[in-house]
């Protein structure tokens, strides 16, 4: 049983940050976050790539710990990875609270190694 609580409450945990990509790519054209300090103004189409695959992963990874489903911790560490990397070639300070979920996804996964394969899956 608690297995279950823990996959869905993750799966939950990871749509509710993927949504957060939602909301910057649908205000995306009207901030100033689309111009790249790296990149530069033209590179808003890329950004806007950019959240919209992370938002779709980070679904994909919520649905898959919720289910149990063996591929989820791949797409997870993929969408996080994904999310720093496009909030740090359009960084915002305010952003800051996004970086520091994305870091702590990483660290659960890759470095604590929580949840155990044994309670969720793979």
């Amino acid at each position: 049983m608690g297995g279950i609580l823990i996959g869905a409450g993750i799966g939950l945990l990871l749509a509710v940050h993927g949504f957060a990509h939602w909301q910057l790519t649908t205000l995306w054209g009207s901030r100033a976050e689309a111009s790249s300090w790296l990149l530069g103004g033209s590179a808003a189409g890329l950004g806007t790539a950019m959240w919209v695959i992370t938002l779709i992963v980070f679904l994909l990874a919520g649905v898959g710990a919720a289910f149990h489903l063996g591929w989820w911790r791949g797409a997870a560490v993929t969408a996080a990875a994904l999310s720093l990397l496009a909030m740090g070639l359009y960084w915002d300070p305010r952003m800051w609270i996004g970086a520091a979920t994305d870091v702590g996804v990483l660290v659960g996964l890759l470095w604590i190694r929580w949840p155990s394969r044994e309670l969720l899956g793979a």
